[in-house]
Formats: structure tokens, C-alpha cells, sequence
């Protein structure tokens, strides 16, 4: 659906722009349709590369089950169990973006 604020066709990225268009989009914590609107591309050439990318990865790390712990009053940092036992505490304000790019991290691992 075209509005009029959108171009009829979108642009399909080089192959070789992918891998920094990807690293922007991790950087903007937007969707990847919302990216890809942003910069009028096309948003299937970035599902496919995202999941090239994720398969090549290899497997994510394996997180055990939620247990809440403690009253409303406790909930002032919540706490990442990982398999393997190690536990990761995080305050509730850490910013969203730093959080995204710890999970990136811990997904490399």
C-alpha cells in the first residue's frame, strides 16, 4: 500500500551494504520493518539477510525457566539465570538499548 509519503518501489540494498545496514539496525532498536521504512528500503532483503545472519550464528544460549522472587517492593533489579548457573543482575532502569546489545552478547557466547 502506497501513502503519499511513500515511494512506489523501494530500494534493494547491495550485498554488499548488508552487513552495515545490519549493524544499524541492531544500533537502532527499531523493528525491521520500522528500519526498513526509515531508510526506504525494501524489508524482505532484510528479513532474509537477518535470518542468514542468526542461522549463521549458530545456537542461542539456553535460558532457564522465570522464577519472580520477593514482593513489588524486591523488583528494583531483575536477574538473568543462564544455563550453566550463571546468574547476570540487571537494575531496572538499564537503558533498553543496553540491554539489547548485552543479550547480543550473551548470544554470542
Amino acid at each position: 500500500m502506497n501513502t503519499p509519503n511513500m515511494p512506489a518501489v523501494l530500494r534493494i540494498p547491495a550485498r554488499s551494504e548488508i552487513p552495515g545496514l545490519l549493524a544499524d539496525l541492531d544500533a537502532s532498536g527499531l523493528s525491521i520493518a520500522a528500519f526498513a521504512r526509515s531508510r526506504l528500503l525494501n524489508p524482505q532483503n532484510l528479513y532474509l539477510a537477518n535470518r542468514k545472519r542468526k542461522a549463521q550464528a549458530g545456537p542461542h544460549p539456553v535460558f532457564d525457566r522465570v522464577r519472580i522472587r520477593g514482593g513489588v517492593e524486591d523488583r528494583q533489579a531483575f536477574e538473568l539465570c543462564l544455563h550453566g548457573g550463571c546468574r547476570v543482575r540487571i537494575p531496572s532502569d538499564f537503558e533498553a538499548a543496553s540491554l539489547r546489545r548485552l543479550l547480543e552478547v550473551l548470544r554470542a557466547c
